[in-house]
């Protein structure tokens, strides 16, 4: 279900400043399969917004126009079949992080390309949904930081090509920028962030390079070890 707050001011100026980031990614040449894991807004608050032709949305719950429900830990998809999978705080609305994080990996195809969206624990927002006991950012269950996030896409085999803070907004119904004057402050003044990261193609193994022309015995470590005597 749609969270409510995201249709009064505070929160449709969010989406309004999501969908934008999520425009300026120029996202065209990433290929021809788009999968959005986890509603965020409307079904197609960001589908509309990339020029892939084959977008698909799924959720773990029944929510208007989607294309599946199912597990997002065990998505039921051909594995390496999609070119783009999108998170619009999908992690931060769940507690099974790695395990929904794996099942991308698998679904993604070399070189595919992984996109996030997430609210920066380092930031006035952060600051807020903390002290109010979670009642600012109802159906958040956590923040998770820009360097958790990407220390997780490393494990799983990613490359993190950019990282853009955004939304420098007092989280208040009025109406309050902040001035983005000094570049070293803009990520702890900006309530969002935004990770782009690239499945890696996995190279020969040192097994491989050791043992080439020849049938392996023992482990990798005794290879080397042999390779160095």
């Amino acid at each position: 279900m749609q969270p409510l707050w995201l249709l009064d001011s505070i929160g449709s100026r969010l989406i309004r400043d999501e969908q934008q980031a999520f425009s300026d990614l120029s996202i065209s040449s990433f290929g021809n399969y788009f999968l959005q894991l986890g509603i965020w807004g409307h079904s197609n608050t960001f589908t509309d917004n990339t020029p892939i032709k084959n977008r698909f949305l799924i959720t773990a719950h029944s929510f208007g126009e989607v294309a599946l429900v199912a597990d997002l830990d065990r998505l039921p998809l051909q594995d390496q079949t999609i070119d783009v999978v999108f998170l619009p705080h999908t992690l931060e609305q769940c507690d099974n992080h790695l395990e929904i994080l794996s099942s991308c990996v698998n679904t993604i195809n070399e070189s595919g390309s992984l996109i996030a969206l997430g609210f920066n624990p380092a930031s006035l927002w952060g600051a807020r949904h903390l002290f109010s006991g979670k009642n600012f950012l109802p159906g958040i269950q956590r923040l998770i930081s820009p360097n958790q996030y990407t220390h997780w896409l490393v494990h799983l085999g990613f490359r993190v090509e950019k990282i853009h803070y955004f939304h420098a907004i007092i989280p208040l119904r009025k109406r309050h920028e902040l001035p983005l004057t000094y570049k070293i402050l803009n990520p702890f003044l900006c309530a969002c962030y935004m990770i782009v990261a690239r499945k890696e193609i996995i190279p020969l193994t040192l097994e491989n390079q050791f043992i080439k022309g020849k049938k392996q015995t023992g482990s990798l470590a005794d290879s080397m070890g042999r390779a160095t005597v």
